[in-house]
């Protein structure tokens, strides 16, 4: 079933990527320059206290819905 699946829904990407082609020069100078940027934030450990402070967020946006 996957394989059908996925058979049936390649034509549709086919013609979506057809279309996004012309995007691809500017979502590899994005990923380069985000990639830039986490080595540095891993190398100053900024990336640490961003996780943390993502993780408490997110903490508190599940205990607010509760």
């Amino acid at each position: 079933m996957p394989f059908l699946a996925a058979a049936a829904a390649l034509e549709g990407f086919l013609r979506w990527f057809q279309r996004f082609r012309r995007y691809i020069g500017w979502v590899e100078r994005v990923a380069g320059a985000l990639l830039i940027v986490a080595a540095f934030m891993m190398m100053f450990g900024w990336f640490t206290l961003l996780s943390a402070w993502l993780q408490g967020l997110y903490t508190r946006v599940l205990k607010s819905r509760l």
